[in-house]
C-alpha cells in the first residue's frame, strides 16, 4: 500500500493534474479490497490442443449486431437508390410541364393580341354598311322616349290584384298611345 501511494505522490509531483490533488479515501478503500482479491493462477494452454470444431466455431461466428447492420445498410441502400429514380422522374415531369406552362403563356398573349385587334369599329361599321346593306338612320326616323314616370314596386294582395293590374295595364296604353302619337 506504501508503494502505491509512494507512486501517486511521485506521478502527481512531476506531471500536471486535472482537478483536485486531495486525498480520497475510495482509492485506499479499492487498494485494500484488491488486496484480498485472489485472481487464480493463470493455466497453461497450449495451442496445439484445441481442437478442430471449437478453431471452426470460432472462425465462422459472426456476430447478430454485424448482421443486422449490414442489412440495414443494405435497405437503406435500396431505398436512397428508389428515391433518387423517383426525384429524377418527378424532375422530368416538372420541366416537361414548365415547358408547356410556358407555350400556353406564348400561346395566351398571342391570342388576347388577335381579340383585341380583331375587334376594330371602322371595320365592323364597313361590314354592316356593304355586307349587311344596313343604312345609318335618319334624321325623322329618330324617336326619343320620355321615362318621367318613376319606378315602383306595389305588393299585390288577392283582392286588389286584380283591379290594380287592371288599372295600372290601362295607364301604361295610355302612354304608349300617347307616345305613338306625337
Amino acid at each position: 500500500m506504501a508503494n502505491t501511494r509512494n507512486y501517486q505522490n511521485r506521478y502527481y509531483n512531476e506531471k500536471y493534474v486535472h482537478g483536485s490533488v486531495a486525498y480520497d479515501p475510495a482509492v485506499e478503500l479499492q487498494e485494500e479490497r484488491e488486496q484480498y482479491v485472489r485472481i487464480p493462477p493463470r493455466q497453461n494452454v497450449q495451442e496445439g490442443v484445441v481442437s478442430d470444431a471449437v478453431r471452426l466455431t470460432r472462425q465462422n461466428h459472426v456476430s447478430l449486431p454485424v448482421v443486422l447492420g449490414f442489412i440495414v445498410a443494405a435497405v437503406l441502400l435500396v431505398v436512397s437508390l428508389i428515391a433518387r429514380i423517383q426525384f429524377t422522374t418527378v424532375s422530368a415531369e416538372a420541366a416537361e410541364l414548365q415547358s408547356q406552362v410556358n407555350e400556353l403563356t406564348e400561346t395566351n398573349a398571342r391570342l388576347t393580341i388577335q381579340y383585341e385587334t380583331a375587334l376594330n369599329l371602322t371595320e365592323v361599321e364597313d361590314y354592316a354598311i356593304n355586307t349587311l346593306g344596313m343604312q345609318k338612320p335618319r334624321a325623322d326616323q329618330i324617336q326619343y322616349v320620355n321615362g318621367t314616370s318613376s319606378d315602383k314596386a306595389t305588393i299585390l294582395t288577392e283582392e286588389t290584384a286584380a283591379a290594380e293590374t287592371l288599372t295600372n295595364a290601362e295607364e301604361e296604353a295610355d302612354v304608349l298611345l300617347e307616345t305613338a302619337g306625337k
